[in-house]
């Protein structure tokens, strides 16, 4: 219940910051942007502050200039777009190069647990080739979900070609070395069905006038020219009934 109850604050603030459908770290990823890893050393104080948040970077991946170490850091404090920073915490930052700043638009990605994430974004920098990342979760009905299912193979095909990757334990899949096209794509788990209504969800694309489905009606997927992409992929229990069956006489 508490996952469904984040996502669904979560959600709200997305749309009430006017970025719902491209809140992902591959979706803020562009040339323009500063993109590092840095430790909390001054946290956010869960917006109860107007003093701004402090970083060390340890990573500079992006539009950083070099030797910058100690910066300070907006956090949209007293806003509905308010993003936490916290002390002692290791995050993903993708800001804008001239004002170092994070909110719900621009979250802060915890490095601990999402390294699949960290890993694909150091090779969209680099220039390599596209990739599909993102969890496989027990559907809760909706665009919401319980914890990520290990184990659930996820495929995408291209006429004779198979791209496959096996969801880790904590949920997370990811294909890379993709072209650009359109994939069919298949989830699968002993015991699980895909919840195909809620992989089909509308989502809106940064350049485009109005929300279309990620996965068409057919289960394909179109994997864009350059860049990642993130999309979670929900399944539903494989439930059974028990009994016996009585006649009425």
């Amino acid at each position: 219940m508490q996952v469904v109850i984040a996502l669904l604050a979560s959600a709200w603030a997305a749309w009430g910051c006017g970025c719902a459908g491209l809140n992902t770290p591959c979706s803020r990823l562009n040339a323009a942007a500063a993109v590092f890893v840095a430790d909390v050393t001054v946290g956010s104080e869960r917006g109860r502050s107007e003093v701004l948040a402090e970083v060390e970077i340890v990573e500079a991946l992006q539009n950083v200039p070099k030797e910058t170490g100690r910066v300070k850091i907006d956090t949209m404090s007293g806003t509905s777009c308010y993003a936490e920073l916290k002390t002692g915490v290791r995050y993903l930052i993708i800001t804008d190069a001239t004002k170092y700043f994070v909110g719900t638009c621009s979250a802060p990605i915890p490095v601990r647990e999402n390294e699949h994430i960290v890993a694909a974004v150091r090779r969209q920098i680099r220039g390599e080739a596209p990739e599909l990342l993102g969890s496989t979760r027990e559907s809760a009905g909706g665009i919401y979900a319980w914890e990520g299912i290990p184990g659930v193979k996820v495929e995408l095909s291209r006429g004779e070609r198979r791209w496959t990757s096996l969801s880790d334990s904590r949920g997370n899949y990811f294909l890379s070395g993709l072209e650009a096209g359109r994939y069919r794509i298949q989830v699968e788990k002993e015991g699980y069905v895909p919840d195909e209504e809620s992989n089909r969800r509308p989502v809106w694309r940064q350049g485009e006038s109005r929300s279309r489905p990620m996965i068409s009606a057919a289960g394909e997927i179109e994997i864009e020219e350059k860049g990642c992409q993130m999309w979670d992929l929900l399944l539903w229990p494989n439930g059974s009934i028990g009994g016996r069956v009585s006649g009425l006489d």
